[in-house]
């Protein structure tokens, strides 16, 4: 069996449910130096912080995270690849709407890929979501005129031809 890596670094794990105690943990494992005999080795110190929801230890989380430069967590891009091995393997989700989520997400955090996830805010999620709407508005607008075009000019061939009155397809594109 291959032993895991041991990661080296000042870092914050959490937020875990612990089942004994009822409550939430965030574990913030400080790595520090020890000099003795002539040798140096690093330890790990953790510190144990437990909270009564869920909330509140994601936001310490990400308050020992903010304040703690050396330990950047896990990275978007690492995220949506392990959401897509959950969607895949554990949800049992049909190959194309795996890979079609997986795409639009990571579409939408394409500025973010290579950044840690506390980089991402509601204010960028806010901002993107706004982004997209707005492009989508411009798009149904785009496509609004295009059908008018069309209808127009089905109504000039018909007015040419005077055969079959089109205005009962004008409720049907608008």
């Amino acid at each position: 069996m291959a032993r895991k890596k041991k990661r080296k670094g000042n870092r914050v794990l959490g937020p875990r449910y612990c089942k004994d105690r009822g409550r939430w943990q965030v574990v913030r494992i400080k790595v520090e130096r020890v000099e003795g005999d002539g040798e140096t080795c690093l330890v790990d110190d953790p510190k144990y912080y437990y909270f009564d929801k869920r909330k509140e230890a994601i936001a310490f989380r990400r308050e020992l995270a903010a304040a703690n430069p050396d330990s950047p967590g896990p990275l978007v891009v690492d995220v949506l690849d392990s959401y897509e091995l959950f969607q895949r393997d554990e949800k049992e989700n049909r190959p194309r709407s795996v890979t079609v989520t997986s795409s639009r997400l990571r579409m939408f955090f394409q500025d973010v890929l290579h950044k840690p996830v506390h980089a991402i805010t509601a204010d960028l999620v806010e901002g993107r979501v706004a982004e997209r709407k707005a492009a989508e508005k411009d798009r149904r607008e785009r496509r609004h005129l295009k059908m008018k075009k069309k209808l127009l000019l089905l109504e000039a061939k018909a007015d040419c031809e005077n055969s079959v009155p089109v205005s009962k397809l004008e409720n049907y594109y608008e």
